[in-house]
Parts: C-alpha cells; structure tokens; sequence
C-alpha cells in the first residue's frame, strides 16, 4: 500500500472526474454528482418512510446484480410492491408472496430478497410504533457506524458493504466500499488488498475521508467518481475505464502514471 499525499489524491480525483466528464452520456453523470454534493438526509426525510423503505430495498436488490438490470426492472418491482407502501407489504400473506415470486412479470424473480422486503416492512412498522416514524429511528443514532450494525442487525439482505450505500442514498455523507471502489483504490495502491473484508474497509473509509478533505468534496462524490470510473453505466457513461481484467482501457486512463496495478506489465 502506498502513502500518498493530499496533492496527489486530489489530482487523482480531478482526473478521474474530468475523464468521466468527457465521457458522459447527456447530463445523467452531472446531474448525480449534484446530488451527491446537495442531497442530504433532510431531503429524504421530508419525503416520507416510504420513499425511505423503497430506497432501503432497492440497495438490496442491488446486491449481486448488475445496478442497470435493477434499475431496468424498477417500476415493475415497485408496482409489484404497491408502490413501496409500507403497511401493505407488512400485511402480505403467503399467497401474496408467491404471487410476486411466481406470477409477476418483469422482475428480478429472487424469492429470498421478495420475503426480505415483506419482513423488512414489518419491521418497520415495529419501529414507527416505537420512534414515531422510521426517519427518527435512521436519524437517532449519533454514531455511524454503530447507525449502520444496527441497520444490519434489523434489516435481512443488508451486509457491511451495502449498508452504507443505503446511508449514502438517504442523503448521509459515506462512500459505499464495494467491488469496483476497492478494485480501482487497490490497483492505484492506496489499499492494500482488494477483497472484501475489515481491515480493507476501513482503509477505503480513510483514503475517502483524505481524498473528500484534500478536495472539499463531500464523500458521495468521491464514491460516485471512483465507482463510475470502474462500474458499467451506458446511460451515464460510455464505458468504464477502469473495469474488469478483460475490459481495462489502460490508453485512455488519466492515473497511468498513479497505476501500481499498470507498472506490473511495463517494467
């Protein structure tokens, strides 16, 4: 792992983004770093639990799949669910399971996070009968890590990695330390493994939080810039440049000569 100095993380991260910039497909990738900069928890808030239990569903039903194939099926998941009606899902039965398993065209048909979403309801409802709204239960934890174990500990399909890309979408200031995240960060050396784990965690949480203080960014936008840079999203951006093995565009990267993973072939 190498130690870099803030001059250079943040012209690691004005690279990646001027890069993306030129890459973009219409205004989808201004339009979600302005969010990431403006959208904080008291937006979200203010648009109710069931705007905040649709978002805590569809992280879940990221988990595994490809964020387009999720966005695809969207509507039809959300017409499915009622809308993302809270009390609705908390009341369904049996059959009304086995209906969206079975019967419900056009969605991602994973019978485990469809039960997670009916029992995530349900829980739910217990905490607005506790707190008074699922937005005071989010917003009465000081702490965030210990915001986010208790999130995990109360909702089924949401894990150590997930969890903050849920906080991050309710409008809290976190970096989500997933696959694409830590790949990029380990090949430009500031983490030391790319595997999910701990230790690597913390270490994509502090490069982060360096890289958000030596740009003035909030961590969103560091997340959103090193994500696009790596992930597949044609509506926003034509390719990613930092991918996978079979489909890396060394020739067209800004941060070759940051590149750890890249000097491994030219020396």
């Amino acid at each position: 792992m190498i130690i870099m100095g803030e001059r250079d993380l943040k012209e690691i991260f004005e690279l990646m983004h001027e890069k993306l910039t030129n890459l973009a497909v219409g205004d989808g990738f201004s339009r979600w770093i302005n969010e990431a900069r403006e959208f904080t928890f008291d937006d979200a808030k203010k648009q109710g639990d069931n705007f905040l239990f649709e978002k805590l569903t569809i992280v879940i039903f990221y988990g595994g799949f490809k964020a387009k194939t999720v966005d695809e099926k969207w509507p039809n998941i959300k017409k499915a669910f009622d809308d993302f009606d809270i009390c609705k899902i908390a009341g369904y039965d049996e059959d009304s399971v086995n209906q969206i398993v079975h019967h419900t065209p056009g969605i991602i048909r994973h019978e485990g996070k469809i039960r997670a979403t009916v029992h995530n309801a349900k829980k739910v409802v217990e905490i607005q009968r506790k707190y008074g709204s699922f937005a005071d239960y989010i917003e009465s934890f000081e702490d965030r890590s210990i915001q986010a174990n208790e999130l995990i500990k109360k909702f089924k399909f949401l894990g150590r990695e997930t969890v903050w890309d849920y906080l991050k979408s309710i409008g809290f200031d976190a970096i989500k330390p997933d696959v694409h995240v830590r790949r990029i960060l380990f090949r430009l050396g500031l983490i030391s493994d790319r595997e999910s784990n701990s230790k690597i965690i913390k270490e994509v949480f502090k490069i982060a939080d360096r890289m958000s203080k030596s740009t003035g960014e909030r961590l969103g936008v560091i997340d959103a810039t090193i994500w696009f840079y790596g992930a597949d999203r044609p509506k926003e951006i034509k390719k990613p440049i930092c991918g996978k093995e079979t489909e890396l565009l060394c020739d067209e990267c800004y941060l070759t000569k940051f590149c750890k993973h890249l000097s491994k072939y030219t020396k």
